[in-house]
């Protein structure tokens, strides 16, 4: 109990030098929903962090020309909660965990030479170069974690990987002059048992001025009693960087023998004023690397989008336009969305939008004004299906030092629908909100 308690002890000493490792905010709103009559006070509080109480880190390295280089780490910690990120971009917060502990880790474990080393921690992930840079779900950061605290809002972008690539598995991992190459082997000689996993991935070559690519491959066979499976993945990724032309391309190509072949390909290219992207995936429906990305538009097949972005600043001509396409062969989802500076803080930004698949069109506008003292908004969209939606608000963080206070209108549907004859007039809420 002593030491317990000196542990506690040592806890509340260094917490406080690492109190500004904590992000996130508390807040009080008082509102009245013009609905449903419902008043009064709410409080949120919300931080989406991991925050080291203490950290001990140890690294030992032998001599001579081949020597043993190994590094570990002793932290006591606070997590509360993005370590099930997939779960909570579908809204499933119940994986959330929040966790208060001691780990003990062991960062590398390397025996090195001159230009190559053999890690004898695990293997290593198959490639992933490409992933969407414009089909994305969002984390609903409305439903807080266990301990009560908000997580964090959060997009999650499309991708295709194979679930066999994503998780690092018992084996070797092998450099040499930046080459990585992971393996893994196992198996059961009597049940005829066989799980073998191989990756390489190549450093960026420099192959004319300005021009780079990288490479990257693995395989997998497994095979028991019930499963019998067989796989390989191909990743490839070109970048061009030459007088402020930037452009890069990637893909990823997965076969399995249980499934079919799959591919995605993202561009990204950017000659000012204009930057373009591009993703297209014959199926976005693999899962991702957990704790890392999350599957959006997951099951559609032939998933392509593309974004337009013109920037005209640099010609003094203060106007963004963004033109998107989602899902461009099934859903066919089209945005426009123009952002004009009309005046020094003014910037009033017409959107407008149109589903071929479903013939649903959207219009609206944003209007926001900022100054040192405050910043104002004011905007609305009207929806084909009868929606209209209103927004309003005004901020000021200089007011109260260190604390933003705000006055906001909400609607999200103020005319009443057809079909259900109900309204949802929103709701009105002044709010007092301080971050650390």
């Amino acid at each position: 109990m002593k030491k317990f308690i000196s542990l506690l002890l040592v806890l509340a000493l260094v917490s406080g030098a690492v109190f500004a490792g904590f992000s996130g905010n508390a807040s009080v709103e008082a509102g009245y929903n013009l609905d449903d009559g419902a008043w009064g006070f709410t409080n949120k509080k919300a931080f989406g962090i991991d925050v080291n109480f203490l950290e001990a880190i140890g690294e030992k390295k032998g001599e001579g020309d081949i020597y043993a280089d190994v590094k570990a780490t002793l932290k006591f910690y606070f997590n509360n909660g993005d370590n099930k990120d997939l779960a909570s971009a579908g809204g499933n917060t119940a994986d959330v965990i929040d966790t208060f502990g001691v780990e003990a880790k062991l960062v590398h474990a390397k025996i090195v030479g001159d230009g190559w080393y053999v890690g004898i921690k695990e293997s290593v992930d198959g490639a992933n170069f490409a992933t969407s840079a414009i089909d994305s779900v969002e984390r609903d950061p409305g439903k807080p974690n266990k301990l009560g605290y908000d997580t964090a809002a959060k997009d999650y972008f499309a991708d295709i990987r194979s679930k066999d690539f994503v998780k690092k598995t018992d084996g070797v991992e092998i450099g040499v002059s930046g080459f990585v190459v992971g393996l893994s082997a196992k198996g059961n000689a009597k049940t005829d048992e066989t799980h073998v996993f191989g990756s390489v991935a190549t450093p960026d070559f420099a192959v004319a001025d300005g021009i780079t690519v990288k490479a990257g491959a693995a395989g997998f066979l497994q095979k028991n009693s019930t499963t019998d499976k067989a796989g390989g993945s191909f990743s490839l990724k070109g970048a061009y960087d030459v007088d402020g032309v930037k452009a890069s391309v990637a893909t990823d190509l997965v076969y399995e023998k249980t499934s079919k072949f799959d591919a995605d390909v993202a561009l990204n290219v950017q000659v000012a004023p204009v930057a373009l992207d591009v993703y297209y995936a014959t199926v976005s429906a693999y899962e991702a690397d957990a704790g890392t990305e999350g599957t959006a538009a997951s099951g559609v097949d032939n998933l392509l989008s593309a974004k337009v972005v013109t920037d005209l600043k640099n010609f003094d001509v203060p106007v963004v336009v963004t033109l998107t396409g989602k899902d461009l062969i099934n859903k066919q989802d089209l945005g426009l969305k123009v952002g004009v500076t009309v005046a020094e803080g003014l910037t009033i930004t017409p959107a407008g939008g149109y589903v071929i698949n479903t013939k649903v069109w959207n219009a609206g506008a944003d209007v926001e004004y900022k100054t040192d003292a405050f910043t104002a908004k004011v905007g609305g969209n009207y929806k084909s299906t009868e929606q209209l939606k209103l927004n309003a608000s005004i901020e000021s963080s200089a007011l109260v030092s260190g604390a933003t206070l705000k006055l906001a209108y909400e609607g999200k549907d103020v005319l009443q629908k057809i079909a259900t004859e109900t309204t949802d007039l929103g709701k009105i809420v002044a709010s007092a909100k301080i971050a650390f």
